[in-house]
């Protein structure tokens, strides 16, 4: 079994992981999230990201670029809208409405 951890805080898992892709912390990138009341919440880029961190679009992308040997970009848009129409609560929300 490989473990791959893709993140910002280095926990259990992060230390158990074979394959770790720094992901940038909330405060280093603009963001939208749903707290654990439901609550939609925004989040705005303070800080660059640190060290080896990449915002998760731009390790998608590189990802992507690699296993496919193209030039794909995931245009963060539609895949926000598509991931927003698999829940009934959450189609009355798009990327352009956060």
């Amino acid at each position: 079994d490989r473990i791959l951890y893709q993140g910002h805080h280095g926990d259990f898992f992060a230390q158990k992981a074979n394959i770790i892709l720094p992901s940038s912390a909330f405060v280093e990138k603009k963001g939208s999230f749903f707290n654990f009341q439901g609550i939609l919440q925004n989040t705005s880029k303070i800080l660059n990201p640190v060290g080896l961190a990449y915002s998760d679009f731009e390790i998608y992308n590189i990802l992507f670029n690699n296993f496919f040997n193209n030039s794909y970009v995931l245009r963060s848009n539609p895949f926000f809208n598509s991931k927003f129409n698999l829940f009934d609560k959450f189609k009355e929300f798009s990327f352009n409405s956060l």
